[in-house]
């Protein structure tokens, strides 16, 4: 299974144990050949490229649209796209620019909907009042899209931001038989997920030191179920990432790098690669980074920027997650 790119990296001492961590540090210039390499990236995938459109459908009662790209063989991977508790499947398309990467990586992209929010095992209803059988409705998705040949159900991803990514954490604990890796913008683990039973699985995580609205140190009241009006009531990123290393079954030490490709974010980024794991495991921590999706295309209205915080240009969330979960695409 292919990882990110190596870039650099100095580590998080709540994460570090035993001896050093290995490091790495561009010089200049190999920081702006990056640069220059993923903005021509960019260029090219929003350029006339471009072979499909999204398209509108239903099932059971929810609309969905879906993005098929001309580059996707059937049955192709399919990558569930999942949104934040206020948002929809037709947002985070648009927030996330998805869609460019699935032409690239030729995947079939999936956008949901949820009723509510998604209903993601946490305890509390005070933010997410949904008790939809959200598991059940994706998974029925994804079988009705491989019924008509489009998708491979032995292929199925899914990323998501905020609730969206406490749903996705709840699809590789129930049935990491169907899932085949996930990726979480965001969102620390919430209490009352159980996770018993999970298979290790590849897993991302994107997590900003400065989001206001799913503190970085998390948020204990809700640990024992108490009603609480927030979106919060989870475990610190440092919890959540400890607990998906022992998920995935990874050493302690990660190897770790620096990423700091853009001067204008005020952000740079930690990425934590974990070792001798039985599913890969790749935590982004994003130092100044706010409720948003990283990204150098994500663009938000500059009301949702005092609340969301800063957004990270260094890297896609997208892009990091399918190379991960892919490898190269075209290799």
């Amino acid at each position: 299974m292919a990882y990110g790119p190596e870039l650099s990296y100095h580590g998080n001492s709540q994460l570090q144990t035993g001896e050093s961590m290995r490091t790495f540090r561009p010089n200049l210039a190999s920081t702006a050949i990056i640069i220059v390499a993923a903005l021509s990236c960019a260029t090219a995938l929003t350029g006339k490229g471009r072979s499909s459109e999204p398209e509108e459908r239903s099932f059971e009662g929810r609309p969905y649209e879906l993005f098929v790209p001309e580059t996707a063989t059937r049955p192709a991977p399919a990558v569930l796209v999942l949104h934040g508790s206020t948002g929809s499947g037709a947002g985070v398309r648009k927030e996330t620019n998805f869609d460019l990467w699935a032409e690239k990586y030729g995947v079939v992209a999936i956008y949901p909907n949820g009723v509510s929010g998604w209903n993601d095992g946490r305890n509390s209803r005070e933010a997410i009042k949904s008790d939809a059988d959200d598991v059940s409705y994706l998974l029925d998705l994804v079988e009705d899209l491989a019924a008509d040949g489009l998708i491979d159900q032995n292929a199925v991803y899914a990323i998501g931001m905020s609730n969206g990514g406490g749903m996705a954490m709840r699809l590789a604990c129930e049935r990491g038989d169907r899932i085949s890796g996930i990726g979480v913008v965001t969102t620390k683990e919430v209490y009352g997920l159980e996770c018993d039973g999970h298979r290790p699985i590849p897993t991302t995580f994107f997590l900003g030191t400065e989001d206001r609205l799913l503190r970085h140190e998390g948020d204990p009241t809700g640990k024992e179920g108490l009603s609480r009006r927030s979106v919060g009531s989870a475990y610190s990123a440092d919890e959540t990432i400890s607990r998906w290393r022992e998920r995935n079954r990874c050493a302690i030490e990660p190897f770790t790098s620096f990423i700091d490709q853009s001067k204008e974010d005020e952000i740079s980024i930690d990425r934590f690669e974990y070792q001798d794991c039985a599913a890969p495991l790749v935590y982004y921590e994003i130092h100044g980074g706010g409720h948003t999706w990283p990204s150098p295309m994500t663009r938000y209205r500059s009301v949702a920027r005092l609340v969301r915080g800063r957004t990270a240009r260094d890297l896609d969330a997208s892009e990091e997650t399918l190379r991960i979960w892919l490898g190269e695409p075209g290799l």
